[in-house]
């Protein structure tokens, strides 16, 4: 049985049928919904491919509420022998995840390989990467587990920082198992993007970028023209408040590490240029720190975070630079600073030896968040004695400012739909779920609506608006 020539005929059916066409469509509308850079991702294999991966073996079609792989077995793969029968089911089982090269034989193209949560283990047939890979390596893949001899889907990728730094990441961001059990493809759109470059944006870009987020956050009490004037003026303290005011208003956690970077770039490209200075950015260089540096600038905010979160203060400047000089803190047998110097030098950094932070912690508070929390708890009482207008109305006003915070922002439009589509605004209602969808494409219930939506007549539609109420329950509505 040629496997490869069964994995091509399936990818080929779901990128020429017209309906996986249309899906594939809102499928990237949904992947690819907050990525910052559009227009890089047609020129980028690793981001297609995860992309890819993600709707043939993950995503349920909104037409028939099955991936395309369960899909192509029911319809595609009918008059085909039982080994190929065996085959494509074997498709709809697929495990993606992060896994560890345990062991390689080039001779006879195999790789052992171990999924990081401790999931399985597989001796997968792979010609060309029994040849580059090596033990200890760290890759993300998904394993198709057939009984005989288990492959690999084609996207194969490793983790070019190494699978120490990595396995360090899910440490810190995972607290179980299982979390690294329901990884999906689109969690890892931020490992291979390409970090924005706001410096190379432009103080314009910055300032009308930074003057957008305040509007959305911070417009209707305070204006623009406190961060404005402070950067104009190269007033530092007023800067910080108005900085201050901004990231107290900023409900996703995700957005604030983005926005610093953003802040930082349009105080140096304005206050330090008007004031002939060179600015913090043009100290370290014009590309900023490379990865060694930002990994242990990183591991000295965590430093720093745990001392703040034990006595409210961070570690000194003399605390600091003693901690990046102690090898305990780095990697064989050098310290972070003789890392990070190494690495100055390397790209020919104008000051290797100057590596010195002083590192400010501010205490964050969401103070809108919790009003708009309120108002979705309200919202959910009207929505259960079928006041669906006052409903919507308070889910439009939470979404003000909850709406970036993707942790509960897909519920909001879940709800918002269901609301919409019982007060007969069809239209608004399939364009609420499909932003829910955006949120959170992994959102099966407003996917089924969607469904339920797009596939009605105009008088079953008008059938659903008489009954529909009755055929809803609590827990729907929830989200």
């Amino acid at each position: 049985m040629n496997t490869r020539k069964l994995l091509d005929k399936f990818r080929g059916w779901a990128h020429y049928d017209p309906v996986m066409k249309q899906e594939m469509l809102d499928a990237a509308g949904e992947f690819f919904a907050f990525y910052e850079e559009p227009e890089a991702i047609e020129r980028d294999v690793t981001l297609k491919g995860l992309f890819h991966e993600w709707f043939l073996f993950d995503r349920k079609t909104t037409r028939y509420l099955k991936t395309p792989a369960e899909i192509f077995l029911r319809y595609g793969g009918r008059a085909v022998a039982k080994k190929e029968k065996e085959f494509f089911k074997a498709l709809t089982e697929t495990v993606f995840g992060v896994f560890e090269v345990l062991s390689s034989d080039a001779q006879a193209g195999l790789i052992h390989i171990k999924r990081v949560d401790g999931a399985g283990e597989w001796t997968v047939k792979d010609i060309r990467g029994s040849q580059s890979m090596q033990a200890g390596n760290v890759l993300f893949a998904r394993v198709i587990p057939l009984a005989e001899e288990p492959i690999f889907t084609g996207w194969v990728s490793g983790y070019p920082a190494g699978g120490g730094e990595l396995k360090d990441i899910f440490k810190k961001f995972s607290d179980s198992s299982k979390n690294l059990s329901g990884l999906k493809p689109r969690y890892l759109l931020k490992l291979w993007s390409r970090p924005i470059n706001w410096l190379e944006k432009g103080e314009f870009f910055c300032k009308t970028r930074l003057a957008g987020i305040w509007q959305r956050w911070c417009g209707k009490d305070r204006p623009f023209s406190e961060l404005e004037a402070a950067v104009d003026t190269g007033d530092h303290d007023k800067y910080l408040l108005a900085q201050k005011t901004l990231l107290e208003s900023v409900p996703d956690h995700d957005e604030l590490h983005d926005l610093m970077d953003l802040l930082e770039a349009y105080w140096n490209l304005s206050s330090g240029k008007k004031a002939g200075l060179k600015t913090p950015v043009e100290r370290v260089g014009p590309a900023g720190p490379g990865p060694v540096e930002r990994k242990y600038l990183n591991m000295l905010g965590d430093a720093n975070f745990k001392r703040y979160q034990k006595n409210g203060g961070e570690l000194s400047k003399e605390e600091n630079d003693s901690w990046l000089k102690n090898p305990a803190n780095g990697e064989n047998g050098l310290s972070p600073f003789e890392l990070i110097s190494k690495e100055r030098k390397s790209n020919n950094h104008p000051f290797p030896e100057q590596i010195s932070y002083s590192i400010k912690i501010q205490g964050l508070e969401n103070k809108a968040a919790g009003p708009a929390s309120e108002k979705t708890q309200a919202a959910l009482g009207f929505m259960m004695h079928k006041n669906f207008k006052k409903a919507a109305q308070l889910y439009e006003e939470a979404l003000t400012v909850l709406k970036h915070d993707k942790s509960v922002s897909f519920k909001i439009f879940g709800n918002l739909g269901i609301c919409y589509a019982l007060m007969g605004e069809r239209e608004k209602a399939a364009e609420a779920l499909r932003e829910a969808l955006r949120h959170n494409p992994d959102y099966d219930r407003a996917r089924e609506h969607l469904s339920d939506i797009e596939s009605m007549t105009d008088k079953q539609y008008k059938k659903f608006l008489k009954e529909g109420p009755d055929h809803l329950t609590h827990s729907e509505w929830r989200g």
